[in-house]
């Protein structure tokens, strides 16, 4: 006589199907985890550039201006001779627990870099990783590539000033200049927040200082070093007249004002610009055919960019700071990198999303 219990095993199918909901439960664990992580160093992201923009206005409440990107000696009509001297972010170390290393450091006559020998304690200081100008997305090698192996390896920082919309306006500010492609005036370039030698006050931004980009992230890890004044700058967007002119706008608008070419005056409507025009926000840095120049000295290899996923957190001079969409309206942006441009507002759900 055989007795029946009534219980029996998984079947292999079962089995399967068991194994299967667990496997996607773990993935939609993994992502929620990864997705938390993420915005957690998003978030720290935001808070290094709040206390780095802090620091901007110490600065210019105690000095009536905003630090330049880059110290530089000029010759008695005032063109620039020299531009190896200190970073914008240098001038901000005594706003940012670093007194001590910025009372080592000759800012006044003195240079981060010396052909035949540096001072102690300027090699120190770019051999020093600051974790304030480091985005915890960004990962990687914390020292610039070429220095890892030398016996001074230098240290990078992810975030750099705003000079000017393009590397023609930049390069006013450079030994050797390019005219720029539009508004050849004098004086009107660089046409950004902060550049090599500046000298602006909050009252020389007629566009606002909430609509006024200061400093941007971005994931370049080849000129890069905090403490060098020509490498703490970028520009927005690129230099290629095949794809980019400027002429100015005079439709049903009673002011006239630079844009893109082709901008046909509606926010968001990109309809009328050439689809080869881009931001450096979503440029393709593996096409070497559009590759960066970014710098008035140094060919960069990136613009802003970032790790974050779809988007660039960017400080504004009100001390705001925004994550701004990869995928942002060329004009807008334009518009959002000139201090004194007399360029529409754009709409603030067209213009950069929440503030973070």
């Amino acid at each position: 006589m055989v007795l029946r219990t009534g219980k029996r095993g998984f079947t292999l199918v079962e089995l399967l199907v068991v194994m299967l909901i667990i496997a996607i439960l773990a993935s939609l664990l993994l992502v929620a985890v990864l997705g938390a992580r993420e915005a957690a160093r998003k978030t720290t992201c935001v808070n290094k550039l709040h206390q780095i923009g802090l620091a901007v206005h110490y600065v210019h409440d105690q000095k009536g201006v905003i630090p330049p990107s880059c110290r530089v000696i000029r010759n008695y009509r005032g063109g620039i001779i020299d531009m190896q001297g200190w970073s914008w972010l240098v001038e901000l170390l005594p706003y940012l627990e670093q007194e001590e290393m910025w009372k080592k450091l000759d800012t006044t006559k003195g240079k981060p870099l010396v052909a035949y020998g540096d001072p102690d304690q300027h090699a120190i200081a770019r051999s020093t990783a600051l974790p304030i100008f480091r985005c915890p997305s960004a990962g990687g090698d914390l020292y610039a590539v070429g220095t890892r192996d030398t016996l001074v390896p230098e240290a990078l920082t992810n975030y750099k000033a705003m000079g000017a919309t393009h590397f023609a306006s930049l390069s006013q500010t450079s030994l050797d200049p390019v005219v720029p492609l539009y508004d050849p005036t004098p004086g009107r370039h660089p046409d950004g927040a902060c550049f090599p030698g500046s000298k602006l006050s909050f009252a020389n931004f007629r566009d606002g200082l909430t609509q006024t980009i200061l400093a941007v992230e971005t994931i370049e890890n080849f000129y890069a070093r905090w403490p060098i004044g020509w490498e703490a700058t970028l520009v927005g967007l690129p230099t290629d007249t095949r794809y980019w002119d400027y002429v100015t706008f005079d439709n049903s608008y009673d002011r006239h004002f630079w844009h893109p070419w082709g901008y046909n005056g509606r926010i968001g409507d990109e309809s009328g610009i050439w689809w080869e025009f881009r931001t450096y926000l979503n440029h393709n840095y593996d096409d070497w055919w559009y590759m960066p120049s970014t710098t008035a000295v140094f060919g960069q290899r990136y613009g802003p960019s970032s790790h974050h996923r779809g988007a660039v957190n960017h400080l504004f001079v009100d001390d705001s700071v925004h994550s701004i969409s990869t995928d942002i309206d060329v004009a807008v942006y334009m518009f959002l990198i000139t201090r004194e441009g007399g360029d529409p507002s754009p709409p603030a759900e067209l213009k950069i999303g929440a503030q973070e």
